[in-house]
């Protein structure tokens, strides 16, 4: 499925947004008109903070600056902030 935000296309598989997301999970998986288009566009999400967070979903690293737009995507809409902050700082810890 495809995201088209901000002159970006966004591509990413529902499954895989559905498994670490509760909002990607009820939206793909309910009769929500989304589970069945192929495009999906979001409204108020800053393309960046979409693509960091299906890079995210992808592969458990969070390339995080601490933007405005990040955080608030993640806490509002799709991850539990909680368990994007503690990835941010066992990362940090790492490095």
């Amino acid at each position: 499925m495809i995201f088209p935000l901000g002159g970006k296309r966004i591509e990413a598989h529902r499954i895989v947004l559905s498994a670490s997301s509760d909002y990607f999970a009820a939206m793909f998986t309910n009769d929500f008109g989304e589970s069945f288009q192929n495009e999906i566009e979001l409204q108020g999400v800053d393309p960046d903070a979409l693509e960091t967070l299906v890079n995210y979903c992808y592969t458990g690293k969070l390339e995080l600056y601490l933007n405005f737009f990040i955080l608030t995507f993640s806490k509002n809409y799709l991850l539990n902030q909680k368990k994007v902050l503690l990835s941010w700082k066992k990362k940090r810890s790492s490095a």
